[in-house]
């Protein structure tokens, strides 16, 4: 049986240049507050809603159609839970651990073991509380409006649509235009979670509101 190689792979002795770049984030312009905006029983259930059901479940078991049950109120009891994790600046000790599992990508020899994808399984309540973080934070970061991937309302069909427009228009005022297409293998494995510290040390330099603040420094 083909045992998963890791996927992260570091490099001894690299100076790591990307440490003096400026994150590709701008913040906009809002009031800085020490004043930690606290979650709402409307909002867990928006973060609920959201939720798909019939999942695997992490390592506590408890599967999303629990937490969306109406048969008592998951909504009211998660609120509370999270205030208070942020009121304590400390996460359940569960909410690090995870379980992963390997998925043949359906492409290549199944006995190789590059061709599979790790998915690991997480707490449903750690992934609630991470979609109550990640509404707040489009209020404050603006991305680079030539970004697409992962981005709230863009997909593939948005950059293929830019690509023919900017060939249509090159071609008819007859100017030669470059294209590159880049493919990382692995992208998201290897992004260096250095970079992400760095960022998140940088906005708050530059006046990041209290409201997002410990939340997310949790959970890294």
């Amino acid at each position: 049986m083909c045992q998963l190689a890791e996927v992260s792979e570091r490099e001894e002795g690299c100076k790591k240049p990307w440490l003096l770049r400026k994150p590709l984030v701008m913040v906009m312009s809002t009031k800085s507050s020490s004043r930690v905006m606290k979650t709402t029983v409307e909002g867990t259930e928006a973060a609920l809603g959201k939720m798909k059901p019939d999942k695997a479940t992490g390592l506590d078991d408890l599967a999303p159609d629990l937490w969306k049950s109406k048969l008592w109120h998951p909504a009211e009891w998660l609120a509370k839970l999270f205030n208070q994790v942020v009121k304590e600046k400390k996460v359940l000790e569960r909410w690090h651990n995870s379980t992963t599992i390997s998925i043949w990508k359906k492409k290549g020899s199944p006995a190789d073991c590059s061709n599979y994808r790790p998915i690991p399984l997480l707490s449903h309540s750690m992934r609630i509380f991470e979609r109550l973080l990640d509404r707040r934070i489009p209020k404050i970061v603006k991305l680079s409006d030539n970004q697409c991937g992962i981005v709230f309302g863009c997909g593939t069909i948005d950059a293929i649509h830019a690509v023919h427009l900017l060939v249509k228009k090159h071609r008819e005022k007859q100017r030669p235009v470059h294209i590159a297409f880049l493919d990382l293998e692995k992208a998201s494995d290897r992004v260096p979670r250095e970079v992400i510290w760095l960022a998140m040390l940088k906005l708050i330099t530059a006046g990041f509101p209290g409201s997002l603040q410990g939340g997310e420094f949790m959970m890294l």
